[in-house]
């Protein structure tokens, strides 16, 4: 097995070993550690969480793990992956995010149904969605609305 240039005497990194590793340092702090190290390198990678399983034994460049390594130490410190990814999924949608918006959350799910439910389907409406961040829950209902 070779040895990563900027790695000598640590394992290669693979998709696999490098998963492997941060799931293991994650796990002090997140109950989603390895859900959380394939998304980091998914993104990193531009490919599917799929991939990194049907291709556990790619080898990753001296580029690619730095950066997930930089990744990797964001998320240690507690920031959320939403913010390191810029990108979280909601509804059937995925939404920009940064530390300037809130992260939709999986109870804003149930706000949205909550209020689809309560708007007729016939019915004229208006909804403002003020200040709140992404714009989620005024997308998510429009999207449904306007179908």
């Amino acid at each position: 097995m070779p040895i990563h240039p900027t790695t000598a005497g640590i394992t290669e990194p693979t998709i696999n070993n490098t998963l492997r590793d941060a799931q293991q340092k994650l796990g002090a702090i997140t109950d989603t550690a390895r859900i959380d190290a394939e998304i980091l390198l998914a993104h990193l990678l531009g490919r599917s969480r799929t991939y990194l399983r049907t291709w556990p034994e790619h080898t990753l460049t001296i580029e690619q793990h730095s950066q997930f390594l930089k990744q990797l130490k964001r998320r240690l410190n507690g920031e959320p992956i939403a913010y390191i990814t810029s990108k979280r999924d909601f509804w059937d949608m995925t939404l920009m995010v940064s530390p300037d918006t809130l992260i939709p959350h999986p109870e804003t799910e149930t706000l949205v149904e909550q209020a689809l439910a309560k708007i007729p389907h016939d019915a004229r409406w208006q909804i403002a969605d003020l200040g709140t961040g992404s714009g989620a829950i005024a997308l998510a209902i429009a999207r449904d609305k306007l179908g």
